[in-house]
C-alpha cells in the first residue's frame, strides 16, 4: 500500500541508543516529581514509584553525559532523512496483546517502546495509525515518522493511508 502511496520504499538504518535518554528521562522524572513522591509514595503505581526512585540514583555526572549525548543525537536526527522523506515502521515490534498480559516493568516498557521511543528521543513528529487486526482481534498500528517541522508531511501520509484502507473505520474484537 506504502509504494503506491509514495515514491518508494527503501530501508533506513536508525541508530538507537535506549540508555541514553532512559538516564536523562529517569533523573529528570525523579526532580519533576520528587515532592510527590516524598509526600505521597502510595499515589503511584509500583513500577512507575521504582522507575522514579531509579531516577534518584543517576548521578548529576551521568546525567550531563547523558543529556549531552542526547542532544548530539537530536542534531543528528535530520539526517536520517537524506535519502527519505518519511520513515514508516510497525507501532510495537510484536503483535498485540491485551492490556492484563502486559507487563509494567523495564523489560516490558522496552519492548513495547523500541519503536517509538527513538523517534521521541530524537524530538522527531510521529504518528500512529490502526493498519490491520493481528488474529487475536486486536488492532495494529503504522508509525509514519517526518524530519524536523514536517508534520504536514506526516499527516498527509496518514490521512492518504487512512483513505485508502477501512482499519479506520473497523473495531477489535475484544
Amino acid at each position: 500500500m506504502l509504494s503506491k502511496l509514495t515514491a518508494g520504499v527503501r530501508d533506513v538504518v536508525v541508530p538507537v541508543r535506549p540508555e541514553v535518554n532512559s538516564a536523562v528521562m529517569l533523573a529528570e522524572g525523579a526532580a519533576f516529581h520528587a515532592a510527590r513522591v516524598r509526600e505521597g509514595p502510595q499515589l503511584f503505581q509500583p513500577p512507575v514509584l521504582g522507575r522514579l526512585r531509579g531516577g534518584e540514583a543517576v548521578g548529576t555526572a551521568t546525567h550531563i553525559d547523558r543529556r549531552r549525548e542526547l542532544d548530539q543525537m537530536r542534531r543528528a536526527a535530520p539526517s536520517l532523512f537524506t535519502h527519505v522523506d518519511l520513515l514508516v515502521t510497525p507501532t510495537i515490534p510484536q503483535l498485540p496483546i491485551a492490556i492484563a498480559e502486559a507487563q509494567d516493568d523495564q523489560a516490558g516498557t522496552a519492548v513495547f517502546a523500541r519503536n517509538t521511543r527513538p523517534f521521541n528521543d530524537y524530538g522527531l513528529p510521529a504518528l500512529s495509525v490502526p493498519c490491520g487486526f493481528a488474529k487475536n482481534g486486536l488492532p495494529i498500528g503504522l508509525q509514519i515518522v517526518g524530519p524536523p517541522w514536517a508534520q504536514e508531511s506526516v499527516l498527509r501520509l496518514a490521512h492518504a493511508f487512512e483513505q485508502t484502507t477501512d482499519s479506520r473505520t473497523r473495531r477489535p474484537t475484544l
